[in-house]
């Protein structure tokens, strides 16, 4: 059995026979970084949120913690389910989808007013837009 090594230095160089890296992969590491900067930014997003939950919803701390418990499941189980049908449709194609999808989810209710007599921004969001 033999086992192949690549001189690093000899690829670098354009002298060596071997793989060549990927052109942007410091592009793709910036990338993955920023997304993976974004899911704990919106998990923080739901810690900062918590008084003003707890003071809306009259909740217990116990609530509190059961509030942030069942948003990191439905988080990791949706991270999980995404990795699936990202390796059977194609990882690149699935991660533009979940990013464009995130950003429209977290623009939206900027961009659109509740509709007269709610009292909740995201009640209406779809059905009235801003002038």
């Amino acid at each position: 059995m033999s086992s192949s090594t690549t001189n690093t230095t000899n690829v670098a160089a354009g002298g060596g026979s071997g793989p060549v890296p990927y052109p942007k992969r410091w592009a793709a590491a910036f990338v993955m970084i920023l997304a993976a900067l974004l899911d704990m930014i919106d998990g923080s997003i739901v810690n900062t949120a918590l008084p003003s939950i707890g003071k809306g919803l009259k909740a217990t701390p116990a609530d509190l913690q059961w509030t942030v418990s069942a948003y990191m499941l439905g988080f990791a189980a949706t991270l999980i389910i995404a990795g699936h049908l990202g390796d059977r449709h194609g990882r690149k194609k699935l991660f533009l989808l979940g990013v464009t999808a995130f950003r429209a989810d977290e623009s939206g209710p900027a961009r659109w007013r509740p509709r007269p007599g709610c009292s909740s921004p995201r009640a209406g969001s779809r059905v009235w837009p801003r002038p």
